[in-house]
């Protein structure tokens, strides 16, 4: 799901749903949807309309943070993503959203532009099924300027500086870029 502020914490939303099941879709929707519409085609359920917001988008918004769309939702869990100039502004946002949410988790990232980006929820890497390998080992080749452009290192130099062999870099690399492309496919 995609969601765009509005005002008084109403937001407007749109996504697809894998579901084929348009009643039980419409009777979820009801508890928060302000209004909506639903169409069913071949590959799931399309919708949009107005929710009732929970103060993130807004908390995240007036903390000076840029939100990054999509916005990820699954079932009861948000994942939200966003740019700060500071960790003291991600912190501001953090300690408004927990007033009225519960907050599961938070990854911070240092980008080569030197914002930080944050994903708020139950984490991104954390909602793809990574192991444990896999999720430490993006973190480093992100921190590692690996998916900058120019890139800023390779596996080689990687590897070594992270102390595990080439192929098992590779294989563990592999490993989450393919579930990130089959999880991001529509």
């Amino acid at each position: 799901m995609s969601v765009f502020p509005g005002t008084d914490r109403k937001n407007g939303v749109y996504g697809l749903i894998g579901s084929k099941n348009v009643d039980n879709i419409r009777e979820e929707f009801k508890k928060d949807f302000i209004k909506f519409k639903l169409e069913k085609d071949k590959k799931g359920i399309f919708f949009h309309g107005t929710k009732r917001g929970h103060g993130i988008v807004d908390s995240i918004k007036s903390a000076g943070n840029t939100l990054i769309f999509p916005s990820v939702v699954r079932g009861s869990k948000e994942v939200y993503s966003f740019i700060s100039d500071s960790k003291n502004d991600i912190n501001m946002a953090l300690e408004d959203i927990s007033i009225n949410n519960e907050i599961k988790s938070v990854d911070i990232y240092k980008s080569s532009f030197g914002n930080i980006i944050s994903y708020l929820g139950t984490g991104n890497l954390k909602q793809l099924k990574l192991t444990e390998s896999e999720s430490n080992l993006i973190k480093e080749f992100c921190d590692l300027g690996y998916f900058d452009w120019p890139r800023l290192n390779g596996l080689t130099k990687i590897s070594k500086k992270i102390g595990i062999s080439k192929p098992t870099a590779a294989y563990h690399l592999r490993n989450a870029e393919r579930k990130l492309i089959e999880e991001k496919s529509f």
